[in-house]
C-alpha cells in the first residue's frame, strides 16, 4: 500500500531592508552581544622579514664617472712633517694619476733606536680621468711632483680597498619613486603571507573576516643595495614587517544583522538575514584596546525567515482547506501550491518525515 505524503512548495514573502547598523568588534569578549551591537574578534600581532631583487625600471642616463677611494700616505723621507697640497698628485706603476682632494700634513716619520720608522696618514684621492680602467686593486703609488727630489722615494702611498666608482657610458639610474614602490610592494606581499599564515590557523577560516582599517604593518627594518640616484641594473631590499590585525566571523555579523531586523519588526519572529554583506571601511580603529568599529549599511530585498519544522508540525494532519487556510496567515509566506499524494488523500499525513516542505526562494517576492 503506497503512503500518503504532502509536498508543499512555498515562495517566502520578501522585505525591503534599508538600514545602517553600528559594529562594533572586541577582543575583550567571547561571545556575541546582539543587545549592544558588539561581536568578538581575533586579534593578531606578528612580525615577518624578507627579500626581493628588482629590474631597474629602464632610466638610463650617459655619465663620466671618476674612480675613487682612499689610500695611505707614507713618510719615510724625515721626522719633519710634509705639507701636500689639494690635487697633488699619485700614480701607480702604470701610470695611473689619482689626486688628492683636500690639503694634508703628513707626519713627520719617527727615530726609534736610532732608525727612522715611516709615520702614515690616510686621505682620499680621485682618478685623473673617467673611466672603470681606474677602478684598479691595492696598488704602490709615488708622488710625481717630488721625482726629480730626493723625497721621490721616500714619500709613497699605497691603497688596500680597490678604488670604485669609475664608469662611462649609458647606466639605469634608480630613482626615488621605484624605490618607493619597490619598497611597497615588499611590504604588500610580506603582510599578505602573515594574512595567510593566520588563516591557516584559523579552524573554518573562510567564515573570518578582515575589513579595511582592521589592520596596521610598520616597517622596522629597511636597507636597500642602492640608494636613490644610484646606478644599477637591478637592486634588493631587505625589510622587517610588523603586522597586527583584527579578525571577525561572518556569522557574527549576520546573527547580529538579524537580531536589529527581528527588533524593529517585531511581526516577523524569526528572522535570518541571507542577503549580501559589503563591509565598508573601519571608522575607527583602537589596537591597543583591541577594537574596531564600523556601520553597515543594509540596502536591499531578503526573503523573511521561516521555521519549517514548526511549520511541518502545524501542517500535519490537517485537510487541504485548512493547510491553505492556515499558510495565508503566515506573514513570511508570499504563496504556495500543496500536492497530496496519491489523489485520493485529502489530508496532510500525521507523520512529519511525510511532509515536505520546499523552500522556493526563485519566487520569493
Amino acid at each position: 500500500v503506497a503512503l500518503p505524503k504532502a509536498e508543499i512548495n512555498i515562495a517566502l514573502r520578501k522585505i525591503k531592508i534599508d538600514e545602517k547598523i553600528p559594529v562594533a568588534v572586541s577582543k575583550n569578549i567571547s561571545s556575541t552581544n546582539l543587545v549592544n551591537g558588539i561581536i568578538p574578534g581575533e586579534y593578531f600581532l606578528l612580525s615577518k622579514s624578507g627579500s626581493k631583487t628588482f629590474s631597474t625600471e629602464g632610466i638610463k642616463k650617459e655619465i663620466s664617472l671618476r674612480s675613487r677611494g682612499f689610500i695611505t700616505i707614507y713618510n719615510a723621507y724625515s721626522a719633519a712633517p710634509q705639507r701636500l697640497i689639494t690635487q697633488t698628485r699619485f700614480e701607480t706603476k702604470d701610470g695611473k694619476i689619482f689626486r688628492l682632494q683636500a690639503p694634508i700634513i703628513v707626519p713627520g716619520a719617527k727615530i726609534i733606536s736610532g732608525k727612522l720608522t715611516p709615520s702614515s696618514i690616510k686621505a682620499e684621492v680621485v682618478a685623473d680621468a673617467a673611466g672603470s680602467e681606474y677602478n684598479i686593486g691595492p696598488s704602490y703609488f709615488t708622488i710625481p711632483g717630488f721625482k726629480e727630489s730626493p723625497k721621490y722615494a721616500g714619500f709613497y702611498a699605497k691603497n688596500i680597498e680597490p678604488m670604485a666608482s669609475g664608469k662611462t657610458g649609458s647606466v639605469s639610474v634608480i630613482n626615488q619613486e621605484e624605490l618607493q614602490k619597490a619598497k611597497k610592494y615588499l611590504e604588500e606581499q610580506l603582510t599578505k603571507e602573515m594574512e595567510k599564515d593566520i588563516l591557516s590557523t584559523l579552524k573554518d577560516s573562510s567564515d573570518f573576516q578582515l575589513i579595511k582599517g582592521a589592520s596596521s604593518a610598520k616597517i622596522d627594518e629597511f636597507q636597500s643595495s642602492v640608494s636613490a640616484g644610484g646606478f644599477a641594473e637591478s637592486f634588493t631590499i631587505n625589510m622587517k614587517v610588523t603586522w597586527q590585525a583584527l579578525f571577525f566571523r561572518e556569522q557574527d555579523i549576520r546573527a547580529l544583522v538579524a537580531n536589529f531586523i527581528s527588533s524593529k519588526h517585531q511581526e516577523l519572529g524569526a528572522f535570518k538575514f541571507e542577503g549580501n554583506i559589503n563591509y565598508p571601511a573601519v571608522s575607527k580603529t583602537d589596537f591597543k584596546k583591541g577594537e574596531v568599529f564600523f556601520t553597515l549599511d543594509i540596502n536591499e530585498e531578503n526573503a523573511l525567515g521561516a521555521d519549517i519544522n514548526n511549520l511541518k508540525k502545524e501542517l500535519a494532519g490537517r485537510d487541504e482547506n485548512e493547510i491553505r487556510a492556515l499558510i495565508s496567515n503566515k506573514p513570511f509566506i508570499n504563496s504556495a501550491t500543496i500536492s497530496l499524494w496519491p489523489f485520493w488523500v485529502n489530508r496532510a499525513p500525521t507523520n512529519l518525515n511525510r511532509v515536505n516542505i520546499i523552500i522556493d526562494k526563485e519566487k520569493a517576492l
